[in-house]
């Protein structure tokens, strides 16, 4: 059958939400102009959530759904509490040092009960894409004070989108146009649930 590229199923996810954010945007009109120093977080919050999207999709395509998404949050809840208090100076609580010592006890069982060296690289690559989850939601919290919500995801995903396409470009995958299929159903539908999960966040 017809597969998404690696890089394209970002795209085109990227694309379809790009779109419904733009829409939304220009109905609320509530656009606020770019702070120079703000460049860097978008761009960085940008490319880690590529970053998770496309280790993600890979890790989960060879490795069963359960042990890729143990691994995801358990490294994404590490780095977010890591990075939190390197960027924001945030105190661990005695919850949060349990949390950790747990995630970290975690990971550590998956990878040492894991002795295929395939599988040892997709669940390293699942962590790295939980790490760059993590990323996305630290960063955004150093822009989501001066801008809306919606506004920080529209610009989220036009860096993501346009990340994704030269991307798609540069490793020469296939370009799938749209078309009535379950394929891209799939993609519609998985594009919408990640925005409702964006707004639950």
């Amino acid at each position: 059958g017809i597969d998404f590229g690696i890089f394209y199923q970002a795209f085109s996810r990227g694309l379809i939400l790009l779109l419904i954010l733009s829409g939304g945007l220009l109905l609320r009109k509530n656009w606020r102009r770019i702070l120079p120093t703000d460049y860097q977080w978008f761009l960085g919050m940008s490319l880690l959530g590529l970053l998770s999207s496309v280790g993600f999709f890979v890790a989960v395509n060879h490795l069963t759904i359960g042990t890729t998404l143990f691994a995801f949050f358990a490294a994404s809840t590490f780095g977010g509490y890591f990075l939190g208090s390197v960027l924001f100076r945030e105190r661990l609580t005695r919850t949060k040092i349990i949390s950790l010592l747990i995630s970290f006890a975690g990971l550590s069982m998956i990878f040492l009960l894991t002795l295929e060296r395939t599988s040892l690289f997709y669940l390293l690559l699942s962590a790295l894409a939980g790490l760059g989850y993590a990323g996305w939601q630290i960063l955004s919290k150093k822009v989501s004070n001066r801008y809306s919500l919606l506004q920080v995801m529209t610009i989220d995903n036009l860096i993501f989108t346009v990340v994704s396409l030269l991307l798609t470009l540069g490793f020469k995958e296939s370009i799938i146009w749209p078309s009535f299929s379950f394929l891209w159903l799939i993609v519609i539908l998985f594009a919408w649930l990640t925005l409702g999960a964006s707004f639950l966040n």
